[in-house]
């Protein structure tokens, strides 16, 4: 759990649609997987408010099979947050960025949409970037020391306003 939410942390980047909005919304599918076991859940990280100097209420609720969710609430300031044109200028210039084009579905207003997306490795895997909420599409991950691989993959979003 403790590699799962050090993952999350990378999440914490700006949503798309006007950057950063309260209401931004990333649900994505957890898997876990580690000995050729399998453990999945769900993440969901969401901007439920903001104050006057711009820094927004950021909700994280993680839910595995068969243990209790955790919620945590962290203030993050916007300013820090991966915005619109940052997003767009990792799309246009994926290559420059080290990676490669790609696409994946999602769903947004109840409708699946096709997303491209932009893969980039990281030292731990790869991390998929497109134009939806928190900028991130898909992220896999492998702790080496464990043998745990940690994949977490867009099934919903919806853009704050």
């Amino acid at each position: 759990m403790k590699f799962l939410m050090s993952m999350a942390l990378v999440l914490a980047s700006g949503a798309a649609f006007a950057t950063p909005a309260v209401g931004d919304t990333s649900l994505f599918k957890v898997t876990i997987a580690q000995n050729g076991a399998e453990m999945l859940g769900s993440y969901e990280i969401s901007l439920t408010s903001k104050d006057a100097a711009g820094n927004f209420v950021m909700r994280t609720t993680v839910n595995m099979e068969d243990q209790q969710p955790v919620v945590q609430e962290q203030t993050v300031e916007g300013e820090s947050m991966i915005n619109d044109a940052q997003i767009s200028q990792i799309l246009a210039k994926c290559e420059d960025f080290g990676g490669k084009a790609g696409s994946i579905t999602a769903t947004t207003a109840s409708v699946p949409t096709t997303l491209t997306t932009c893969v980039v490795p990281t030292q731990e895997g790869e991390l998929q970037i497109a134009q939806v909420p928190f900028g991130v599409a898909k992220q896999t991950s492998a702790d080496a020391s464990t043998g745990q691989t940690l994949t977490l993959e867009l099934q919903s979003f919806t853009a704050g306003k």
